[in-house]
């Protein structure tokens, strides 16, 4: 039998001696114990082909992708299972913050950013000038991970079709100074 003991919120579950029958209630009692402790506790999907072709696709499953291409605010990416493909190409939002759109020709914090390609851009402030690019760099055969179908969207098109995979950033990539300049 769970019982709660002093401010703890931890059960003291029954413990039995050798030979003592077994009561199906106490092991019900610890069943439902170990259900509460890992209600809601759910893994990350990750996304692919199974043997019967693809499986269902909700919100909040991850997938891995490999990249293929960069654009202003979203990658060109394939399903990727860890040795090669499994599917065709998909958009994937990037991070927020690494987006070209929502930055370009504008100013944040007193800072103005002008973009010159998807990956680099330069920072004015009060007459001081930086060249910035993102690092770590994307590169053609990255593997990305990221996330179907955000609340609220990712706010990204890519022509007509809306973007709903949103990069998780894992390899942590921002804006720094570029070197050499």
């Amino acid at each position: 039998m769970a019982e709660v003991t002093g401010k703890s919120k931890t059960p003291n579950l029954k413990r039995w001696r050798s030979r003592e029958p077994v009561d199906h209630r106490p092991l019900n009692e610890t069943n439902r114990a170990v259900e509460a402790i890992t209600r809601g506790v759910r893994p990350p999907k990750q996304i692919g082909l199974d043997a019967d072709g693809p499986i269902t696709i909700r919100a909040g499953d991850v997938a891995r992708f490999r990249l293929v291409s960069v654009a202003g605010d979203y990658l060109v990416c394939e399903p990727f299972d860890g040795t090669e493909p499994t599917g065709p190409t998909v958009f994937v939002a990037k991070n927020y913050i690494l987006r070209r759109n929502p930055f370009d020709g504008k100013s944040r914090n007193g800072i103005t950013y002008n973009y010159t390609s998807d990956v680099s851009r330069t920072a004015s402030s009060l007459g001081d000038t930086e060249d910035q690019v993102v690092v770590d760099p994307y590169v053609a055969g990255d593997e990305i991970w990221a996330t179907y179908a955000p609340t609220g969207g990712t706010g990204v098109q890519a022509g007509d079709e809306t973007v709903e995979w949103l990069d998780d950033n894992r390899d942590g990539r921002a804006w720094a100074h570029e070197y050499g300049t």
